[in-house]
């Protein structure tokens, strides 16, 4: 049997590999000329900037199913996150991994939050993760933080992902450190891509896939005509509703600013939350200082990111984080703006597309992450295997 998977993305490539693994004869085609979809990575000027800002959860079960983690030489963010407001800052940070931060976290959480919290892992009424937080009650600050944070992790400002999936996230974020590879979040990509027995061709787009009796037919855009036994989709949301003749499902966008500086800003390993009345960004980091081989040495370098697709000037942009950090009047240049359209599906419970016939569908549209993605291209080669 003869399957060909659309897309080399990490969906597409994890259900190749589970297919070759199975001894079926694979064919992977992307239309661009790298894999990895939207895991992709820019190299400016002896700096690494992943398109968007990207981090993989080392504790994903999928993760540890099918990446090869330790050969990634993953550099993890602390756990936690520093709460920006207008006034003042603090941090909330897990104590068992950084016993100094503790007291900020007493002083911060009340009882009440606790009880928000309880509430929160309970609530089985609410039908988005926006009133499931609202429902729960936590103090003006933590429900400000966590919408900021939730709101970017999500790509959609109005959390109306739903709650089930919204309490998924924040179990991963509790169980492991989000991190970043040494070489980039393209890494992933070029290691998933290394596989035995499958055939990957870039630059090959597919306009068109019709099903006949005993075979599919692929139609590619410089009129060559492919056929397979069964065809995995795994295009991305908009290229597999194109290819399904279906309606594309909710998706968010995301902007991330990339900055190079010649002193380091700070010397924090968290993620900054603007939580100010006015927040420009949903969070910045010093990524140098997480992942050192990011920037050249004596350089060091800064994202900034915000939900949606923003046109907002990368100079006030840079003078909110640099009053964030506390390093107000520093020089940074702009190394690239990333407009990510779509970043992320918006998870709203509506199932995207189901399996018809000798198709199967692959990607993070029911699950909106990378555990998503590569737990989607799993199941997708296990129904195009039993078909």
């Amino acid at each position: 049997m003869h399957t060909v998977i659309v897309g080399a993305g990490i969906a597409g490539l994890n259900s190749a590999r589970y297919l070759a693994q199975s001894g079926q004869s694979v064919t992977v085609l992307e239309k661009n000329s790298k894999p990895g979809g939207r895991i992709a990575t820019d190299h400016i000027d002896g700096f690494t900037c992943d398109v968007g800002f990207q981090l993989l959860n080392p504790q994903y079960p999928e993760a540890k199913k099918s990446l090869n983690l330790p050969a990634l030489d993953l550099h993890a963010f602390s756990r936690g996150a520093v709460i920006c407001e207008d006034n003042r800052q603090f941090m909330l940070s897990d104590p068992t991994r950084h016993p100094l931060a503790l007291p900020s976290l007493l002083r911060e959480c009340s009882v009440t939050d606790a009880r928000a919290a309880y509430s929160l892992l309970k609530d089985r009424e609410s039908t988005t993760f926006d009133q499931a937080l609202e429902r729960a009650g936590f103090s003006a600050s933590l429900k400000r933080a966590a919408r900021t944070f939730l709101a970017a992790v999500t790509a959609d400002s109005s959390l109306e992902c739903t709650p089930e999936f919204g309490r998924k996230l924040i179990y991963y974020f509790l169980k492991g450190s989000p991190s970043l590879p040494a070489q980039g979040m393209e890494a992933i990509a070029y290691q998933m891509a290394d596989l035995d027995g499958v055939t990957i061709c870039y630059s090959t787009e597919i306009v068109e896939i019709i099903e006949e009796d005993q075979r599919v037919l692929l139609r590619c855009s410089d009129g060559k005509e492919l056929y397979a036994d069964r065809v995995i989709i795994a295009g991305g949301p908009l290229e597999s509703a194109y290819l399904l003749d279906s309606e594309v499902p909710a998706t968010g966008d995301l902007t991330t600013w990339w900055f190079a500086a010649d002193q380091r800003p700070t010397a924090s390993t968290y993620l900054h939350l603007d939580c100010s009345d006015s927040p420009l960004i949903n969070h910045a980091a010093v990524v140098s200082n997480v992942c050192p081989s990011y920037a050249p040495a004596g350089q060091h370098l800064i994202q900034a990111s915000v939900v949606g697709s923003s046109d907002l000037e990368a100079e006030v942009v840079a003078q909110r984080v640099q009053r964030m950090f506390g390093c107000e009047g520093d020089t940074w240049r702009l190394l690239t703006c990333h407009r990510v359209s779509p970043a992320l599906p918006i998870m709203t419970g509506r199932s995207a597309w189901s399996p018809t016939g000798k198709l199967a569908v692959a990607g993070d549209f029911n699950q909106a992450s990378i555990q998503g993605a590569l737990a989607s291209g799993r199941q997708a080669a296990s129904l195009s295997s039993s078909q």
